[in-house]
C-alpha cells in the first residue's frame, strides 16, 4: 500500500514538472509577442529608452500574438512639448490589439491599446498620426507584429482631435497683367498662431512646411484651430519695401494691403519681417482657406504709395521725434536701468524687438518722404531728412553691429560711402553732424586714425562751444519749452577724439575708466551713449549686465528668420 502512494505521488510530482517545462518553452501569445518586438528592437538605439521599458511590463494576462507598438524616441523634447511621461504604466498605451501595416492605418480608424484605451488615427496626405502625434517612417516587422517610431509619449484621448483642413494658395503677380497665376515650388512654412509683444501674429508651435504643387496649393491638415504661415521662394518676395500684396486690379497694377485696416495705405501698413499670414476657424468650420501673393524680386513698374509733399514736413517732424524718444528711453534703460530694467529679464529681449521695429519703420518713413520731396523738387527738406536716416543707420550700427535692407545685410562701408558721398553737397550743419557719425562708425570699427580726423574737421571749424548742439533739435508737432531731443552734441565730438588720441597711442592724459565715466556724464539724455561700453570696453552698472555679450543687442528672432544672412550676436 505504502509502494503504491508513493508511485501516485511520484507521478503526480512527474506530470507537474512536465507541465512547469512546457509552459517555460511555450510562453502565453502575448509574452512571446513581447519578446520578439524586443528582440526586433534590441539594436535601434534610438528608441532603446522605450525597449528597456517594454522588457519590464507585465503581459501575464495578455492573450494577443499580434500587436502594433508605437516605440518612443530617446530624448523627445525637440519635438513639441508633451506632459505625458513615459513609464511601466503609460508604455501600455503605445501598444496596441491587433498588426497594422501602415496602409491599414486610415483616417478616422480607431485602435485599442493593450490597458483599454482608444488610439485615434488621422491622416494628412501620406503622414499618419496617432493621437495627434506623427508616426516617422515605415513599419518595422517584429514576428507577427508591426512597431512604428514617433517622436513623442503618446497622450490619453478621450475622442478623437478636431482636425482642420487649410488649403494654401500662392498666386505669382506680374505687373501689367491683370490675372495672378499659380506659383509652383514656394516653401510655406506652417505653425500654430501665437502674438508678440507687439499684438502681431506669430509663429507658436511648428507644425511643418510643404512645397506648392502645380496648382501653386498646399493643403495642410492641423489641430490647431488657428494657424500662421509664410512663404519663400529663391527670387521672389511676398513684400515689396515692406509692403504686401494682396493682388492685382483690372489695370494690371497691384494692390497694396492696408494691413492695419485703418483705410489708408501708407508706411504704417509695412512689414519689417517675414509676414506671418493667420487663418482661422470659427463657428465651427473645419475648413479654411489662405491666399499669399509673391513677385518676382526684380518686378518693375511697381507704384508705391508716397505722402504729400506738402505734408511731409509734418509728417516726418512727429514720426522721427517719436523714434528718437524712444532711443533716448531705450539708452537710459540700458545705461541706467530705468523703470527697473534687467538685462536678465525678457523686458530685455522685448526692448531689442520693440527698437527694431521702430528704426527700420522709421528709416521707411525717412525714404518714403525723400522719394516725395525729391520728386516735387525739395532738395533742401529731402537733404534734412536723409541726415536724419544716416543717424539712425549709425545708432541701429551702434546697437547690433549689423543692419538689413529689404532683402539683404547692407555693408557699413556703404553706409560710410553714402555719407561720405553727401558731406561735401549739404551745407555745414548736416555736414558736422554727417563727419560725427563717421566718427562714430570709424570709432565702433576700431579706425581711431580715421574717427580722430573726422572730429578734428569739426574742432577747427570753430564753428561750436562745449554744450553746443551740432544735430537735433527734435520736438513734436506742438513742442514744450524742454522737449527737445538733441543726440549729436559738441561734447561727444571732445571725447571721441580723446577716446581716439587714446586708443591708437598719441594722448594718454585719460585712462578708459575716466573716459567711459565722462560718456556717463555728458551723454545721458542724447541717447548716444550705450555704444562706448563697447568703444571702451566698460560697463553699466544696471541688474544683469554681462561684459562678455551686452555690449551689444540680440538681434530679434523674427528678424533672424527674416534675413537668413544675419548672424545672431555672440552669447545669445
Amino acid at each position: 500500500m505504502k509502494k503504491l502512494l508513493f508511485y501516485f505521488i511520484s507521478l503526480s510530482f512527474f506530470v507537474l514538472m512536465s507541465c512547469t517545462k512546457e509552459e517555460g518553452v511555450n510562453p502565453p501569445a502575448g509574452e512571446k509577442a513581447i519578446n520578439e518586438i524586443v528582440t526586433a528592437l534590441e539594436n535601434k538605439e534610438e528608441i532603446s529608452d522605450f525597449v528597456e521599458i517594454l522588457k519590464k511590463i507585465d503581459v501575464a494576462n495578455l492573450t494577443e500574438d499580434k500587436l502594433t507598438v508605437f516605440a518612443v524616441r530617446n530624448s523627445s523634447s525637440a519635438a513639441r512639448s508633451s506632459s505625458a511621461v513615459l513609464d511601466s504604466v503609460s508604455i501600455k498605451r503605445h501598444i496596441a490589439k491587433g498588426s497594422y501595416a501602415k496602409a491599414d492605418l486610415t483616417d478616422g480608424k480607431e485602435l485599442e491599446s493593450i490597458n483599454g484605451e482608444k488610439l485615434y488615427i488621422t491622416r494628412n496626405g501620406d503622414e499618419v498620426y496617432v493621437n495627434g502625434v506623427i508616426i516617422e517612417g515605415e513599419a518595422i516587422p517584429a514576428g507577427n507584429s508591426y512597431v512604428y517610431i514617433v517622436p513623442e509619449v503618446l497622450e490619453e484621448k478621450t475622442e478623437a482631435e478636431t482636425y482642420y483642413t487649410t488649403t494654401i494658395n500662392v498666386r505669382e503677380l506680374i505687373w501689367g497683367q491683370a490675372q495672378d497665376k499659380p506659383l509652383e515650388g514656394v516653401n510655406v512654412f506652417v505653425s500654430e498662431a501665437g502674438k508678440d509683444s507687439l499684438g502681431i501674429w506669430t509663429e507658436g508651435e511648428f507644425i511643418g512646411e510643404w512645397k506648392t504643387d502645380a496648382n501653386g496649393q498646399v493643403i495642410v491638415k492641423h489641430t490647431a484651430n488657428e494657424i500662421v504661415f509664410w512663404v519663400y521662394k529663391d527670387g521672389y518676395t511676398d513684400r515689396y519695401e515692406g509692403y504686401v500684396f494682396e493682388g492685382v486690379g483690372s489695370d494690371g497694377k497691384f494692390i497694396i494691403d492696408d494691413s492695419n485696416m485703418d483705410g489708408l495705405v501708407n508706411n504704417d501698413d509695412k512689414y519689417f519681417f517675414n509676414n506671418n499670414y493667420y487663418v482661422g476657424n470659427d463657428k465651427g468650420e473645419t475648413e479654411s482657406t489662405g491666399t499669399a501673393y509673391m513677385v518676382a524680386i526684380d518686378s518693375e513698374g511697381v507704384e508705391l504709395p508716397l505722402p504729400e509733399p506738402s505734408s511731409v514736413e509734418n509728417l516726418w517732424k512727429e514720426r522721427v521725434y517719436y523714434y528718437m524718444s524712444e532711443n533716448v528711453y531705450l539708452d537710459s534703460r540700458l545705461t541706467k536701468g530705468t523703470d527697473l530694467f534687467r538685462y536678465n529679464s525678457i523686458d530685455f529681449t522685448e526692448a531689442s524687438l520693440n527698437y527694431w521695429k521702430s528704426a527700420y519703420s522709421t528709416i521707411d518713413w525717412g525714404i518714403s518722404c525723400i522719394k516725395s520731396l525729391e520728386k516735387a523738387g525739395n532738395s533742401g527738406l529731402a537733404d534734412k531728412i536723409r541726415t536724419d536716416v544716416y543717424l539712425i543707420w549709425t545708432q541701429l550700427f551702434g546697437y547690433y553691429w549689423q543692419i538689413v535692407d529689404y532683402y539683404t545685410i547692407i555693408s557699413i562701408d556703404k553706409i560710410v560711402a553714402d555719407i561720405t558721398e553727401m558731406i561735401d553737397k549739404v551745407d555745414a550743419d548736416k555736414k558736422y553732424a554727417l563727419y560725427m557719425m563717421l566718427a562714430k562708425i570709424y570709432l565702433l570699427e576700431e579706425k581711431y586714425e580715421e574717427a580722430e580726423e573726422c572730429c578734428g574737421v569739426i574742432i577747427s571749424s570753430g564753428k561750436y562751444k562745449d554744450g553746443a548742439v551740432v544735430w537735433g533739435r527734435y520736438t513734436n508737432i506742438v513742442p514744450e519749452p524742454s522737449d527737445a531731443i538733441n543726440p549729436l552734441k559738441y561734447d561727444e565730438v571732445l571725447l571721441m577724439k580723446s577716446v581716439a588720441s587714446l586708443k591708437h597711442g598719441k594722448d594718454s592724459r585719460y585712462t578708459t575708466s575716466e573716459l567711459m565715466q565722462n560718456a556717463q556724464n555728458v551723454l545721458q539724455g542724447t541717447g548716444q551713449l550705450y555704444p562706448y561700453a563697447r568703444i571702451l570696453e566698460g560697463s553699466f552698472d544696471v541688474p544683469g549686465f554681462d561684459a562678455n555679450k551686452n555690449r551689444l543687442l540680440p538681434i530679434p528672432m523674427r528678424a533672424l528668420e527674416t534675413y537668413p544672412s544675419l548672424q545672431q550676436n555672440k552669447g545669445y
